[in-house]
């Protein structure tokens, strides 16, 4: 059975690795601009999501099997989960567990290098916006460099 779990928790793996490689093109395709390109991989990391949450049911449910076959509570930590296992098995299911955490350690850089992407991104639109846009707060500058309040003017808004 801990066999099994393990084999289950590589193919997790293999989908978290999966899913870095979908985040790292689509770090590229938003620098390029490809709307289409975008859509493709949003679908297609959509589909590995949803395989990705079946695996991760079936390892919890797994677990919980093992556990009962040691005679342990579902509420059992990981460490006293350990301490039940012996020899190679227990060598073979921490070089998994390793395995695994390096992987989603992995995937949460390549998710936070994608949210600070996006918020680069976004505040570049917003301060594209503002000056295309009505900005009751934002001064107007006029041609000797000040800059004075006037609402509903763009800051662009300027007879020179």
């Amino acid at each position: 059975m801990l066999k099994e779990l393990i084999d289950v928790m590589q193919k997790e793996k293999e989908l978290f690795e999966e899913l870095i490689n979908i985040i790292k093109e689509q770090k590229v395709v938003m620098i390029e601009r490809d709307t289409e390109k975008m859509t493709s991989l949003s679908d297609k990391m959509e589909e590995v999501l949803f395989e990705i949450d079946r695996m991760d049911n079936e390892r919890h449910e797994l677990f919980n099997k093992y556990k009962q076959k040691l005679g342990l509570d579902e509420a059992t930590s990981f460490d006293e989960l350990l301490n039940c296992i012996e020899g190679e098995e227990r060598e073979n299911f921490i070089n998994s567990t390793t395995d695994f955490l390096l992987t989603l350690n992995e995937l949460a850089a390549e998710l936070q290098g994608m949210r600070e992407m996006m918020e680069f991104e976004k505040s570049y639109f917003d301060f594209v916006t503002s000056l295309l846009s009505d900005n009751e707060n934002k001064g107007i500058y006029k041609s000797d460099g000040s800059n004075y309040s006037q609402p509903n003017k763009k800051v662009f808004d300027v007879r020179w």
